[in-house]
């Protein structure tokens, strides 16, 4: 018997075509009030069976467009799609291949995880085919996280790799190809050919993408010189996007730099090294790590000129301190002050802060942590940025790193509730104390809101 639908949603069986078609109508009728229940009942029907002919009616229902509910950020072929991913084999692979064509991109990411989860011989040709560069290309869906892992499971899955390089070059793509690439090397399913070809395959995009982010630092060094004097030029919209793009790239290469440091491959090692001479401080840092993980020695003199980018500094302090190389970085690097400087303006120029490294930061000094924090010393920075800045006008600011472990031996302990933070008051408006009382404050409700 098929469902009964009523106000609520009640249903009872397995999911029917004439379910599918119930709904369907009803997603494409004029009243609003109509296709909002239609979406709610089908967020129901997610884990509930399919039965007779209900999931090939799913899949062409997923091909249709229907019109937005206002509010409602659901797509009404995504939530379709979705009701097969608990039971994959229930369409045959080739017609999900047809219906992606048809869907719009919602319904196309969801029709990719589909087949992920499949994970069998079957899901990696047709995957192949739809990601490849002879495939439809241009439909490909920006990817969430996950979303063809459940592939990595399925015999034969090394026959993408290929693919999935080109995939990196993707704006979007890069990270997810890099995680799967990576897992695959971790498996054993590369051998040295397979690697080499990643390696020899990714080259170029690591190039342009350097050569993205050298160009932005340069110029960035060039407007420095010049807004030494505040009454020079202030940056252009064309400065502007250029720093939004290099960050966007230097993301990029966050993922794939580590990637190449996986590569057993003498190619991978040379496309690091290539990295390791950009004029970006932050990209030479990460190329440095992948380096070390490799077992290669970056010069003294490289390290001690990175390190004195404090960006860079903590990329080389975290990245050499997993891998137990602190020993490599010139002590001054590993300094508590040192780092928690490099900590704070990591954090002021991540994008949801200032979206850029403040102009100058000076230390003022360490305060015992609020006990409502943690345990130990907090380091107190003042910090400004020139115009046009919307916080230039507050002149100095102060931020807060810690707490650090007063009583690490070797290289600085961050001790538990460890976090930099700013409210970006002038400094001159209360003590250090009072500064730090008000930073704490607005940690502790960040964590509530967390929790």
């Amino acid at each position: 018997m098929g469902m009964r639908m009523g106000i609520g949603g009640e249903r009872d069986g397995a999911i029917t075509a004439g379910d599918v078609d119930m709904v369907r109508a009803r997603l494409r009728r004029s009243a609003e009030a109509d296709r909002a229940e239609a979406l709610e009942l089908l967020r129901s029907w997610r884990g509930r069976p399919l039965g007779p002919g209900g999931a090939d009616a799913v899949l062409r229902a997923a091909t249709v467009g229907y019109p937005w509910v206002a509010g409602r950020p659901d797509d009404p072929g995504e939530l379709l799609v979705q009701l097969l991913w608990d039971e994959p084999h229930q369409v045959p692979v080739l017609e999900v291949e047809r219906s992606y064509v048809r869907c719009a991109e919602r319904a196309r990411r969801a029709l990719l995880h589909l087949l992920a989860r499949r994970a069998d011989a079957e899901a990696v040709d047709v995957v192949g085919s739809l990601i490849g560069i002879d495939g439809p290309w241009d439909l490909l869906p920006v990817p969430t996280a996950h979303l063809l892992s459940p592939l990595l499971d399925a015999p034969g899955v090394e026959r993408l790799a290929g693919s999935v390089v080109t995939l990196a070059r993707r704006r979007g793509w890069s990270q997810h190809a890099a995680e799967l690439i990576g897992a695959m090397a971790r498996r054993g399913l590369l051998d040295d050919e397979a690697s080499a070809a990643v390696a020899v395959g990714l080259d170029p995009l690591v190039s342009a993408l350097v050569d993205t982010c050298d160009r932005a630092t340069l110029a960035s060094a060039g407007r420095s010189n010049v807004w030494s004097d505040l009454s020079g030029p202030e940056p252009t919209g064309a400065d502007l996007t250029r720093a939004d793009l290099s960050r966007a790239e230097r993301r990029r290469l966050g993922s794939l730099l580590p990637l190449l440091a996986q590569l057993p491959v003498e190619e991978a090692e040379r496309v690091l090294l290539r990295a390791l001479s950009s004029a970006d401080p932050r990209v030479a840092a990460l190329a440095a790590v992948g380096l070390a993980r490799r077992g290669v020695a970056v010069p003294a003199e490289r390290m001690s000129l990175l390190g004195r980018d404090a960006e860079a500094r903590g990329i080389l302090v975290d990245g050499l301190g997993a891998l137990g190389r602190h020993f490599a970085l010139p002590p001054g690097h590993l300094h508590q002050v040192a780092v928690a400087e490099s900590e704070l303006i990591r954090w002021l120029a991540s994008e949801t802060q200032m979206g850029s490294a403040p102009d100058e930061v000076e230390h003022r000094g360490t305060v015992p942590c609020p006990s409502d924090w943690g345990d130990g010393v907090v380091h107190v920075f003042g910090f400004r940025v020139r115009p046009p800045h919307w916080s230039a006008a507050r002149g100095w600011m102060l931020g807060a790193v810690g707490p650090f472990d007063p009583g690490a031996e070797f290289a600085p302990r961050r001790a538990e509730g460890f976090t930099a933070h700013s409210l970006y008051l002038a400094e001159d408006c209360d003590g250090l104390d009072g500064h730090v009382r008000a930073i704490a404050g607005a940690v502790l409700e960040s964590r509530d809101e967390a929790a």
